[in-house]
């Protein structure tokens, strides 16, 4: 029996504690007892000495480590007998570029750092590397590239500088200025607290880097005293950018404490905001971290300590209450005066809008670092070896060993939220699950608010560095060795959460199946089995219509998403993770076999991956990956059927959605209904397809229902435009300026005001895509489908036609193929031009108003691409024309919102007079 949490262990309970051979609750126990005794760490056996090295390695993030059971989780790495790829001394590669690589300065998540000298210029510098095989893992090539036009972007001398980047045999490279001192972490960690005057100086100089990334539209979001480097001279630079985004967030699935992912940032210097939703952070939750930063260099310790384990200091962070208030300043360091105390707490306020600006922080903190002598902290910092650097401990002891923790030792961190309970946990955590990366393995603490676990991988050789296997994670509860082990999420396996799905009813517990299902499931057999059971939902569950933010349940008018959309934002969060492989087969059988939910929710997720779409963005790597997962299969014969096969089923879904599709009326077009959902899903099946044999390669011939899907839209679309109402007065088509929302009981531009006059004309029934338009001209070309000339024509000169260049196209390409069909077709794109510019300053000369003229803008793409050239030429009329222009251009400053929207165009626009009034003037 176990010992309980007021009797020390023996040393075979220690023993067993670090081999791993406790159950849950006696590991909990255990564990906790060690956090508060003295004597029991002290008596730990000698196998836990093969832990010092990361446990007490030169870095800020210690503490963490330090925690009872992530201690115990490094401890079974380090005792398991994993082997190593290389040490750090070897090199995978020595020449790149025209770089020699000289040796390894460093290694994290993204890479290794190595110093460099250019084979010319015999210039000395830092080169960050991306491995080959990080390249095809999404998120990682995006965020490496990302950091790469980050660090050019910002020039300041306060920033880390690029001065090259390039791609040597499937390397990515980034070439940075060598920077010739310490990273302060490694200063804090030599020489444990910091004088003040030195910390204030760190922090002002950082604080000033942070003006200009704040000033370009930037967030650096993962501000700590590793992120800071101390060069010879005094200065400190701004490091690691690749975590630097403007607006929301691109890595959110992976950057989210409530989703299955690497925790972007750093635990104890994080703010509550990016704690708990990573996409709310805003410029001052970089003075938070810098504010923790500052603490940190002062007292040695973090602001949050580590009582109670890993779950409180979320807690302590997230939450309101007398346990998340760091220990004063002046308790920990004497000499910190009162008002140095007081800001460094303004600068950690929990409300982000009562944080002072960067400007303010650089200020203040100039009062206090007057007698700053960085040089000289430098020097003392390297002269003091990392073996007789100062360790703080970061959890402090308890004075009286025999003592019971609070609660008897279950878990109790909790308590201190008062009234608010478990409830108040339940909401504030969620599910987090933060892995902590270490030269061994990778350790993974799960937490859902009323239990933690901890789980380990080791590590598997690679041939280019250490690398982290996704898929030998194992929980404590069992021996790390045992072939017979599972891997455990939340105390269960991947058995019990696949028997959720058939359960379950309620969606956040089927949104966190999804997750535990898809991590426990990698590298199993019943990986393919979990991807097909979590589309299996999709048949009740299935929408278009996706909240990004499913945990926060928000995100509607009525301020609260569906049931369904939240299941969305699940879905896309998880699914992505199954594809290419085994997730595409799935698919396929779902296209084929499932009801019209799941055939639409199908269709987008394929849209998804052959877009590189992850929840709401777009990645450079997931859409190289897709393509070279579709062109790698082309090379085969039985790739080319499982693609083959896949475009069939996409056509399957297609066409059974139809009937549904045909119910759609034209009120339907601004709601989302089910036949309008089925509208929007054909069309993007057809896209989807489209790609896909793009991708694949010439071997790949499309399936006749593609050539007919474009055919049934032309049709349907002359149709209506053949049915159009006509304008008595202008005897051209009617433009309509009805509001499409009135009939949804809300009116256009009603935030905070009443509805706004619709001055822009209503996208007609008639209008093809710009893909359709593109693939009916070509097949028109072919002479395999039949398309009015007046119609195509009246298309690209519409102001709601939505054009935008990609994949080559030209409107110039396309003006010649219509020409090609009807020589007339120019004078009539000029015509429909000057039709839309009449209507413009119509209705602009009878109002005055010049949000008559906002359509104007649409054209500016379609204009700089060809048509300016085509109206001036073709153009009937042209001194009038000139002189119409004329009035719209130089009313347009009257426009509202005019700098953003239309400023870019003015060149065009005098472009076109010119010429209109040179072609007037030589007639």
């Amino acid at each position: 029996m176990i010992a309980t949490s007021t009797d020390c262990l023996s040393v075979e309970e220690l023993n067993r504690l670090l081999d791993g051979q406790l159950s849950s609750n006696e590991f909990d126990s255990a564990s906790k007892h060690v956090d508060q005794c003295e004597q029991c760490q002290s008596r730990i056996p000698e196998k836990w000495d093969a832990l010092s090295p990361i446990a007490n390695a030169d870095s800020e993030e210690d503490s963490v480590l330090a925690e009872s059971a992530c201690q115990f989780a490094v401890a079974q790495l380090m005792t398991a007998g994993a082997k190593v790829a290389h040490t750090s001394a070897d090199l995978p590669i020595d020449q790149i570029g025209p770089y020699e690589i000289l040796g390894q300065l460093g290694q994290g998540g993204m890479g290794m750092v190595c110093l460099a000298r250019h084979n010319r210029l015999k210039r000395q510098c830092a080169i960050k590397l991306l491995p080959p095989h990080r390249v095809m893992e999404p998120g990682w090539l995006d965020r490496f590239d990302r950091e790469m036009t980050t660090i050019a972007a910002l020039e300041h001398p306060g920033i880390v500088r690029a001065t090259d980047a390039g791609t040597h045999s499937d390397w990515h490279y980034l070439v940075m200025e060598y920077l010739d001192g310490m990273d302060v972490g490694k200063i804090a960690h030599r020489l444990g607290s910091l004088p003040v005057a030195d910390a204030c100086e760190i922090a002002r100089q950082s604080a000033v880097a942070l003006m200009h990334v704040h000033e370009t539209g930037l967030i650096h979001r993962d501000v700590k005293p590793s992120n800071l480097m101390l060069t010879r001279d005094g200065t400190v630079k701004l490091l690691d950018l690749g975590l630097v985004l403007a607006g929301d967030d691109p890595l959110a699935t992976d950057d989210r404490l409530t989703t299955v992912g690497h925790l972007m940032g750093t635990l104890p210097a994080m703010s509550p905001e990016q704690l708990l939703d990573s996409r709310k952070v805003q410029p001052v939750s970089d003075i938070y971290s810098l504010g923790a930063t500052l603490y940190r260099l002062i007292s040695g310790r973090w602001p949050q300590a580590n009582e109670g384990g890993l779950a409180a200091r979320v807690l302590a962070i997230t939450s309101e209450s007398n346990r998340s208030t760091p220990l004063p300043l002046s308790r920990l360091e004497s000499s910190v005066k009162s008002e140095l105390e007081s800001f460094v707490g303004q600068m950690m306020h929990r409300q982000p809008d009562q944080r002072p600006s960067g400007s303010i922080v650089a200020e203040r903190l100039a009062t206090w670092s007057g007698e700053a002598n960085l040089k000289a902290l430098l020097k003392r910092a390297e002269s003091t070896p990392a073996s007789d650097a100062p360790i703080t401990p970061s959890l402090p002891l308890a004075t009286n060993p025999a003592s019971p923790p609070p609660g008897n030792g279950k878990h109790t961190w909790t308590a201190w939220l008062g009234p608010l309970g478990w409830f108040a946990a339940a909401i504030l955590l969620a599910t987090v699950v933060i892995q902590i990366k270490t030269d061994k393995g990778l350790v993974t603490v799960t937490t859902d608010g009323k239990d933690t676990q901890v789980a380990v991988e080791k590590n598997v050789q690679d041939s280019t560095e250490e690398t982290v296997s996704p898929s030998t994670e194992k929980s404590l509860t069992a021996d790390i060795e045992s072939p017979d082990s599972e891997k455990i999420y939340l105390g269960e396996n991947l058995d019990y959460w696949l028997g959720v799905f058939r359960r379950e009813q309620q969606i956040e517990r089927i949104g966190q199946a999804m997750r535990a299902v898809e991590l426990l499931s990698r590298n199993t057999p019943k990986r393919e089995e979990a991807a097909r059971i979590t589309l299996e939902l999709a048949n009740e569950y299935g929408t278009q219509i996706i909240d990004d933010t499913p945990d926060q349940n928000g995100g509607g008018f009525g301020g609260q998403s569906s049931p369904n959309q939240r299941f969305m934002g699940y879905l896309t969060q998880t699914f992505d993770n199954y594809l290419p492989t085994p997730g595409l087969r799935p698919l396929g059988e779902t296209l084929a076999d499932g009801n019209e939910r799941a055939q639409i929710t199908a269709i987008l997720l394929l849209n998804h991956f052959v877009t590189g779409v992850h929840v709401n963005a777009v990645y450079e790597g997931r859409l190289e990956t897709a393509k070279a997962s579709f062109a790698t299969e082309a090379l085969t014969p039985e790739g080319r059927v499982t693609i083959e096969t896949l475009l069939k089923q996409i056509g399957i879904a297609s066409g059974e959605l139809k009937p549904l599709a045909a119910d759609a009326t034209a009120k339907d077009r601004y709601a989302m209904t089910p036949a309008r959902e089925a509208v929007s899903s054909r069309e993007t099946a057809w896209v989807t397809a489209v790609r896909i044999i793009e991708m694949s390669g010439p071997k790949i011939s499309p399936p006749s229902w593609i050539a007919d899907y474009v055919q049934e839209q032309v049709d349907e679309a002359v149709a209506d435009y053949e049915h159009r109402e006509i304008d008595p007065e202008t005897e051209q088509t009617k433009w309509d300026y009805s509001d499409p929302n009135a009939p949804y009981g809300f009116s256009s531009g009603g935030f905070g005001g009443g509805p706004q006059m619709i001055t822009t004309p209503t996208d007609p029934d008639w209008l093809l895509s710009r893909e359709l338009f593109l693939s009916a001209i070509e097949m028109r070309r072919e002479g395999r489908l039949d398309l009015p000339i007046q119609f195509a024509a009246e298309t690209l000169a519409h102001p709601r036609f939505n054009w935008y260049s990609m994949d080559g196209s030209s409107l110039n390409d396309l003006v010649q193929a219509l020409a090609t069909i009807d020589p007339e077709a120019p004078s009539l794109i000029a015509f429909h031009l000057d039709r839309s510019f009449q209507e413009m300053d119509r209705q602009y000369q009878a109002s005055q108003n010049a949000e008559w003229l906002h359509p104007l803008t649409y054209f500016g793409q379609r204009l700089k691409e060809g048509l300016a050239s085509v109206y001036t030429t073709h153009v009937e009329q042209p001194e009038q024309a000139h002189d119409r222009l004329e009035r719209l251009v130089k009313s347009l400053p009257n426009l509202s919102m005019y700098q953003q929207s239309t400023e870019g165009n003015k060149d065009i626009w005098n472009a076109m007079l010119n010429d209109l009034k040179q072609r007037f003037e030589s007639e």
